[in-house]
This record gives structure tokens, sequence and C-alpha cells, in this order.
């Protein structure tokens, strides 16, 4: 039993259902945009709707989750040794969108009439802060935007945090919100990263705890976190990741870069206690932007969670398609 290192107490997303698939698929040239139902925010008060943005309300829904599934209440532990890692690309507040677009203009006259409180409104921690303040959570956060990894290394740093025992807790994810006329022309730049379908808007958090503190309090235990690794060169981050786990078997993997596919294969083959090849596990095919990595990650454990198999370790590999890579192995 790994009784020092970092488990997953909970988890909870906010994502597009059923109802909000198309009938006709887009032209081939775009890509497929899922919205989250608007019916979804309604447990957030109009009053309190009016002064955030759809991102950080996102954000709160699926933090709500993740606190009731890891029966993380105020009890659990002091305010100071909880902290919030928030991954995020386009931030926005859907009030300010109209007069923002000003700001990306090269009409001089437009932004000469840009209030500055609008200009200065923009800005990706909104979440972050949000949620520190209803919750009252004092201890280190941060927010990342970093792409299709921005809650990867969210959860990187919060797992970080924890094993340095800076921290007892850390809730880590990310979220976004595409439902914005400032932002939606430029979705169509994330088409091209294989092997997503669409792009969704949502929130995707998870709780990690010490694993020797959530057993203290009883918690559920969903996954053990056995190493995550950042690099630019992909082959080596899974040979860190590897090596930082001490496992010796890989049982399932998830790549979102089918280039290198065979070639983590083969690496996760040649452990001594892989006597048969990994399975391949499929990414899911929607893309939620900022807080896609721990989207996936939570696809991975409600996939083992039904299909009744113990103590598989899985590794998951991101690749941002700007040069830098992310490696997760869990143990199931």
């Amino acid at each position: 039993m790994h009784d020092n290192g970092v488990v997953i107490t909970g988890y909870g997303t906010i994502s597009p259902d059923s109802s909000n698939i198309p009938k006709e698929s887009p032209p081939s040239n775009e890509i497929l945009v899922r919205y989250v139902n608007d019916d979804a925010l309604l447990d957030i008060p109009r009053r309190t709707m009016k002064k955030i943005d759809r991102f950080t309300a996102l954000s709160i829904l699926a933090i709500n989750k993740v606190r009731d599934m890891a029966n993380l209440g105020e009890s659990s532990y002091d305010s100071e040794d909880i902290g919030l890692f928030v991954g995020n690309i386009f931030a926005g507040w859907g009030y300010v969108d109209q007069f923002m677009e000003n700001l990306y203009t090269s009409n001089e006259l437009k932004l000469k009439a840009l209030n500055p409180y609008i200009a200065t409104a923009w800005f990706p921690t909104a979440a972050q802060g949000e949620v520190s303040i209803i919750h009252k959570y004092l201890g280190y956060s941060k927010t990342f935007s970093a792409g299709i990894l921005s809650s990867g290394f969210a959860l990187l740093h919060g797992y970080q945090q924890l094993l340095s025992k800076k921290l007892k807790a850390a809730i880590t994810g990310g979220s976004e919100a595409v439902k914005s006329s400032i932002i939606a022309p430029h979705l169509n730049d994330y088409k091209n990263l294989v092997p997503y379908q669409e792009i969704g808007e949502g929130a995707a958090y998870l709780s990690l705890e010490k694993e020797s503190n959530a057993i203290k309090r009883n918690a559920n235990i969903y996954s053990r976190i056995l190493a995550v690794t950042s690099g630019a060169d992909y082959l080596y981050t899974v040979r860190e990741c590897l090596n930082k786990a001490g496992v010796d078997k890989i049982d399932g993997i998830m790549i979102n870069n089918t280039e290198v596919s065979d070639s983590i294969l083969e690496l996760c083959s040649g452990l001594p206690g892989n006597k048969i090849l990994p399975k391949q596990l499929k990414m899911p095919k929607m893309n939620l932007l900022g807080g896609n990595c721990v989207y996936t990650i939570v696809n991975v454990i409600e996939y083992y969670k039904k299909s009744d198999r113990y103590l598989s370790n899985i590794l998951i590999t991101f690749d941002s398609g700007t040069g830098r890579n992310l490696c997760v192995i869990l143990s199931i």
C-alpha cells in the first residue's frame, strides 16, 4: 500500500448532454461544438449568475459534486490545508464579451470607447477566486492557462503540493465556457487535435488527498496517482513517469498522439510484468479544452468502475500539439 502516496477521493463533471448534439454534422472544415444546457446552471441563483462568468459557474457546480462525493466538508481539514488548482484557456465573462470584442480590433475609435474597467475584467483566475471565497479555501492555490494541458498542469501542481506536504488536500481540474461571440471563431484552431471529434464546454475536477489522511477520515478511494510528469519530449516524459511510478506492468494505455502509440506500447510491453500488450483505451471523443486532461481521467475511472476490474495500472498521455506533453499513471 502506498500510504504516503496521493489518491483521488472524489470527482465531478459538468458537460454537454445529448440534447445539445445537432442532428446534422457540421461541414468537414469545422469542428462540432457542444454546449452545456442552460438548465444545468439553474442551481446557481440568478443574482449570482449576473455577477460571475459562465466558466466560473461551471466550476462551482462541478466542485460541489466533488465535495459531495469526497465528503469534503468544512470539518474535514483546516482551511489553510486545502488548495485549489484551476485550468482554463479562454476565461471570459458573457456580459462583457460584446465590449471585449473591441479590444481585439484595430479600430482606434472603438478602443478609445472601451471602458478601462471592462478591459481589465477578462481574467482566467475568476473561478479560483470565487470558489475559494465560497468554500473558504485559504491554502496555496493557482490557475494555469496552458492550452488543452491546462487542467493537467493544475493536477500536476496539486499533486506536487501534497507530496511536499504543503497541503493536505487539493481540488484540481479545469473549466471552459465557449458559448461566447468572441471565442467561437477561434475554436476551429483546435479541429486538428487528433483524435478529438468535438469540442465541448464544461468543467471537470478531482479531489486529491494523501492516502494516509484519506484512510484516517474513512474516505472512499477511487484511484491512486502513482506519478505525473511533464516535458517537451514525448517518450522521455513517459519513461520518467514509468520510473517514478515504479510499476512492473501497465494494464491499459490511453494516448492522444497516434504517431507515438507504437513506441509507447513497445515501452510498456518491455516491463517485467507485462506478459501481453496493454489494452489500448479510446480517448473521449469530446475535447473539454482547459478541463480536458482531468475530464479524460474521470472517464477512465468511470470506465474501470463499471468494468469490475481492479488493481489496473493505467498510463494516460496528453500532447498539447505545441511541443509540451503530460503523462499520468493511475492505479485503479
